[in-house]
């Protein structure tokens, strides 16, 4: 299967709000891999991770849909809710958005200690 396109994050400069940098780019048209054999043969309820496990972070600059990811996140992926959430209501959110998602900060922007 062949998929056509491209895709660009771009991030706002602090300095000006107004001007856009590149910060991650994705270019189709890109073939899916086969996937390994092993993961082939198993069944569904393995790849899955255990309820409760998993850290989303989504963003949108629209509350109803940070509401719906947050619903999806819960009721869906059954992710942990107490660490999974969605930013985007302000410029900063969406500005540091891969920060957060990367774990380079808190959710309140707050720089975190890799060592």
């Amino acid at each position: 299967m062949r998929s056509q396109g491209s895709v660009e994050l771009r991030k706002r400069s602090a300095a000006d709000g107004h001007t856009c940098r590149v910060a991650f780019t994705v270019r189709l048209p890109a073939e899916h891999a086969d996937p390994p054999a092993q993961a082939a043969q198993a069944d569904e309820s393995t790849a899955l991770p255990t309820p409760g496990t998993l850290v989303c972070v989504g963003l949108d600059d629209t509350p109803f849909c940070r509401d719906m990811q947050l619903a999806l996140m819960e009721h869906f992926l059954h992710a942990d809710m107490g660490r999974s959430l969605s930013v985007g209501d302000t410029l900063e959110e969406q500005d540091g958005f891969v920060d957060l998602a990367l774990g380079r900060v808190d959710p309140h922007g707050v720089p975190v200690s890799l060592g």
